[in-house]
Order: C-alpha cells, then sequence, then structure tokens
C-alpha cells in the first residue's frame, strides 16, 4: 500500500498518538516497531479499549496495550502466497519483514485484489535463432513454440497483464513476422505492443537502444523464452526501495562435483571433501532498469546484459540482485521444452 509508513509507530509512543494515527487513516490497525524497525506488535481500535478499560492512560506507551504476536510474512512471499495468508487469517493488512525482522512495506488486501495498471513497460527478448532447439526453430522462432496448446510469448504475456501490465516492446529478429502477424498490436491480447526491430543481432541489451517510448518510469526487461512466476510487482517494489539502477533476478543454481575434491600444500594432501555440493546465485534473464540506463546503450551495436552490468558496477552505479524464488523454467533446450509442457497445467492453469 502506498504510504504505508503512516501507519507505523514506535513501541514509545504514546497511545494517544496512536489513537490519532488510527483516526486519521481510518485503516483500523498500526504497526508497531521498536527503535531499529523491528516488528514487535499491531494495535487496533479494541487492543486500546481493553487497555483503558483496564486503567491504562492514554498518555503512557502504546506497548502497554499492543498484540505482541503480530502476524507477519517475508518480504520475499509471492503475491499468491500473501493473499492466500491474510484471507486465512481473515486480515486485511500485513506487514512484510527483512532477514532481521525489520518492516519494509505493509500490504493491503483490497489492494491485492484490485489489479490496477501499471504504467512501467516491459521489454520483452524474442530475436534469438533459438539454435539448441534447431529441429524445432527451424520454421517458428523460439517465443513461438507452444507450451501447454499456446505461444510461450502469449504466456509471458497474460502473466504481465495479470499483474497490471499493459505496455509492451518485443524485439525481434529471426522470423519476426511470426511474432508480429500472430500478435498485431496487441489490442486483442488486452495490451498494447510496439516492435523493436533489429536490423542485425544486436544482443540482450542492444535492442534497448531501439527503444524510443517515453519511458517515466522504470521498466522490466525479459528474455522471451523463460516461463516463471516472478512477482514481476515485487520486483519493481525492491528496485525502487534500493534506488536501483538495474536490478538482476538471480536464481540459485547446485552443482554436485562426482568427485572427492582434494585440498593440497606442496604436495602434502590436507583434506578431501568427497563429492561437494556447490552453489551460485545466476542470472534469471530477467531485470528492472531505471529509465536513465537506456542512455548507455550504444547504438547499432551488439551488447550483452553482462556488459551493461559491468559498465553500471564500474561506474559505481546501484545495482542490486532480486532473488527470484518462484517457479522458473529457461527453455534453452529440448528437455526444457518438454518439462515445460510436462509442467505447464500444474504451475499456469
Amino acid at each position: 500500500m502506498k504510504d504505508w509508513q503512516q501507519i507505523v509507530a514506535t513501541q514509545n509512543d504514546s497511545i494517544h498518538k496512536v489513537m490519532e494515527i488510527l483516526n486519521d487513516t481510518g485503516l483500523q490497525i498500526v504497526i508497531i516497531v521498536d527503535e531499529s524497525g523491528k516488528l514487535i506488535g499491531t494495535v487496533t481500535d479494541g487492543d486500546i479499549r481493553r487497555g483503558l478499560l483496564k486503567g491504562v492512560n492514554i498518555e503512557e506507551a502504546v506497548s502497554l496495550v499492543m498484540h505482541r504476536q503480530a502476524r507477519s510474512l517475508p518480504f520475499r512471499s509471492t503475491r499468491e502466497e500473501i493473499q492466500s495468508f491474510m484471507e486465512k487469517e481473515e486480515i486485511s493488512h500485513l506487514p512484510l519483514v527483512d532477514q532481521d525482522s525489520k518492516v519494509v512495506f505493509v500490504t493491503n488486501l483490497s489492494e491485492l485484489l484490485r489489479v490496477e495498471k501499471k504504467e512501467n513497460y516491459i521489454i520483452l527478448m524474442a530475436g534469438g535463432l533459438g539454435a539448441r532447439l534447431a529441429s524445432l526453430t527451424q520454421h517458428c522462432p523460439k517465443p513461438m513454440l507452444k507450451v501447454g496448446g499456446k505461444p510461450i510469448l502469449e504466456t509471458i504475456i497474460e502473466s504481465f497483464r495479470g499483474q497490471g501490465f499493459y505496455k509492451f516492446a518485443i524485439s525481434v529478429n529471426y522470423k519476426s513476422d511470426v511474432i508480429e502477424n500472430y500478435f498485431k498490436d496487441g489490442r486483442d491480447f488486452g495490451v498494447q505492443i510496439e516492435y523493436l526491430k533489429e536490423p542485425i543481432k544486436l544482443g540482450t541489451a542492444g535492442a534497448l537502444s531501439l527503444f524510443h517510448s517515453q519511458a517515466d518510469h522504470p521498466f522490466i526487461v525479459m528474455n522471451g523464452d523463460i516461463l516463471t512466476k516472478i512477482d514481476f510487482v515485487k520486483l519493481l517494489e525492491t528496485h525502487q526501495v534500493n534506488e536501483s539502477d538495474a536490478t538482476m533476478c538471480v536464481r540459485e543454481y547446485t552443482h554436485q562435483v562426482p568427485f572427492g575434491i582434494i585440498k593440497e600444500n606442496n604436495g602434502l594432501i590436507e583434506e578431501i571433501e568427497e563429492k561437494p555440493v556447490l552453489n551460485w546465485w545466476v542470472s534469471a534473464g530477467v531485470y528492472a532498469f531505471s529509465p536513465k540506463v537506456l542512455k548507455l546503450i550504444p547504438k547499432d551495436l551488439y551488447y550483452d546484459m553482462p556488459s551493461l552490468f559491468k559498465l553500471l558496477i564500474g561506474n559505481n552505479g546501484r545495482v542490486n540482485s532480486f532473488k527470484a524464488i518462484d517457479y522458473w523454467l529457461d527453455i534453452g533446450r529440448i528437455d526444457d521444452f518438454e518439462k515445460a509442457n510436462f509442467e505447464f497445467d500444474q504451475i499456469f492453469k
């Protein structure tokens, strides 16, 4: 919810002050935090009324009447998880907290149920050859391969539209006519679509140089061969809270080494670690950018996302990660395509 800080008070604030917050906002709840911003309770009209009946003075600290078993969820929770929890608990407001239990947002059930139109652009990269799927993409661009009975790109657009996004730009090159003839201007799909036509392959970031629409808000860039349940609204909220120039969605990648790893020093074996499991965070092919980043993209040159992020980092830009823990699948190989079709009904219907 916007201006959620208005319903936050500290444990040392007076009951009188909290009563004024309840009266001014009309939201029937105040979130109580300690001096570091950590969630410690909530207060409603009922909590105050019960305290006054016990003889508590309204000028005393609100900590005397607050409900100490405050319900909350991690900030990374998906929209579906938050909505399900709030409906189950029959609550209309819910604080979302970070790993230190500090309140970073307060969500409102009515806002979750009401999908508002977002003015942020979504730029989908759909110009690739799909070489690793050669037998399938000989006559069809990879984003138009059917998974669950419809093109991958259609499912992607539907996912964004379901979260309130309606402005799209699609970069096209290989067999672009297939994509353009199917989606046209997007009207039949309830969205607006423009096309970024790459005269040559410009790479995963270079195509952004063709984007000339007015971008007054942060925008999302996503590869056109990814099926995911990422909360794109949360991605943008995180991007803005961090005042980032760029935010990269990252996924945890795990690999088990099939051999014992030897640690030695001058030929002397010091340790043997049998088949260790290694973990890395890797790019998920989904990004959020602030509009000013567009000025950094070279024109008419191949330019990829790693180069853009290295440039931003080298120029001391604010570059953050967003851990994508939701369903995610990059359809890059035949077995990925088969897996997507197997899982589609369970995940997207």
